[in-house]
């Protein structure tokens, strides 16, 4: 999201600060900055200060736009960390390195080298960037093995990386009847459970990411009869390859909503027949598809 701001706080000092900073989860708050820049300030004359931050968040951590304004101009930072705590003394130290009186010999921009540890002007190499890991459901429309689309649901592991994405889940799509031309209230119905394991590359422009996934499912189709004299229960392998793309969008770090289009290219197409019948009632298709929105909750 353009900015992981929930609120933004005015908070002024009569003295000399006025500093805008927003309210982000896992950040200080502004009477926290403040308090570190007053401690920091040299004792007695104050320049006035007016600073204004903006804080965003992606996977790779924090990152804070900083402008600062005195009576010498308007000086800006962009710095980027893995914590927001980094990011708040980095304003703290500029801003009290602002605030001191001109012609005192030691008024001047903030050097790289003042600002805490950890901090850079890029953003750090993604290398080594720590995983986020949690869980998701999502609510899902199938056609085929359905020959009718049929809800389904499913859940499970989310592990996400800078540039890639893992997910081990379970599917199941609930029972769809197919049912005879000539007697209607006869048929069978159909459901699916399966388990599989997707991989996807990814690419993500702060809050939003766009993957393309493809796995592996395997689990159990089952048939069931219904309005015959003697109705039957079959259950046999289901196999097939899924892929397809999906977009998510995390406005939190903890959490995620995602929609996916997702085709399933069958490995056992099973054809159904009633009894007696030689006319085959249903053969799975060759290819499904499947849609869905989902979401997902991180841990870590």
């Amino acid at each position: 999201m353009p900015s992981a701001a929930l609120a933004l706080l005015l908070l002024a000092d009569p003295g000399w600060l006025e500093l805008r900073w927003p309210e982000v989860v896992g950040c200080p708050t502004a009477a926290e900055v403040a308090a570190a820049a007053e401690r920091l300030a040299a004792v007695g004359s104050r320049r006035p200060v007016v600073a204004e931050a903006v804080i965003t968040v992606d996977d790779t951590g924090y990152s804070l736009a900083l402008a600062v304004q005195t009576a010498d101009g308007v000086e800006e930072r962009r710095v980027h960390n893995a914590r927001c705590e980094p990011l708040a003394d980095a304003t703290a130290v500029i801003v009290a390195v602002a605030a001191e009186p001109a012609g005192s010999g030691t008024s001047r921009p903030a050097r790289d080298e003042e600002i805490p540890p950890g901090l850079r002007r890029t953003p750090p190499p993604e290398v080594g960037v720590r995983p986020a890991v949690g869980a998701f459901v999502a609510a899902v429309g199938a056609v085929g093995p359905p020959r009718s689309p049929a809800p389904g649901l499913q859940a499970g592991l989310l592990v996400l990386w800078p540039r890639a994405r893992l997910e081990l889940r379970f599917h199941h799509t609930f029972a769809a009847p197919l049912r005879l031309a000539e007697m209607p209230a006869a048929g069978a119905e159909l459901q699916l459970s399966a388990a599989a394991v997707r991989g996807c590359p990814r690419w993500s422009r702060r809050a939003w990411s766009l993957h393309l996934c493809g796995g592996l499912e395997v689990g159990a189709l089952t048939a069931r009869g219904f309005g015959f004299p003697s109705n039957a229960r079959t259950t046999g392998l289901w196999a097939a390859a899924v892929a397809g793309p999906g977009a998510q969008w995390r406005p939190l770090r903890w959490l995620a909503l995602g929609a996916d289009v997702e085709a399933v290219v069958a490995f056992t197409r099973r054809g159904y027949a009633a009894a007696d019948e030689r006319a085959l009632l249903y053969r799975v298709p060759p290819v499904g598809l499947r849609f869905g929105a989902s979401v997902a909750v991180f841990f870590f």
